[in-house]
């Protein structure tokens, strides 16, 4: 045990559907996104801390996201996520830093 640290269960995510163009996420929900264009995630307007949003990025296009109100690492701003092929999971830590 290491002092000074907590530990807390994560949610088990919710399969999602596959996505194909821009659409908005729940949270604790897992997508796969097989674009064929540039399109947006949006990010739920209401996010408790420890929820959770996983995305496997397939098509390599562009994808915006956009923390829809809330932080995304400390920001308010749209983030634009060009790697394709992989999986991102984003664990909502709270208003200062929101999504990270």
């Amino acid at each position: 045990n290491v002092t000074g640290v907590q530990t807390c269960a994560l949610p088990i995510l919710i399969a999602g559907s596959t996505q194909t163009t821009s659409f908005t996420a729940a949270v604790n929900t897992k997508y796969v996104l097989q674009m064929s264009a540039a399109c947006t995630v949006t990010l739920p307007a209401s996010a408790a801390t420890g929820d959770i949003i996983q995305v496997a990025f397939s098509g390599g296009y562009p994808v915006t996201i956009n923390p829809n109100g809330n932080k995304m690492n400390g920001s308010t701003s749209n983030f634009l996520y060009g790697i394709i092929e992989s999986t991102e999971r984003w664990v909502y830590t709270g208003s200062t830093r929101g999504w990270v």
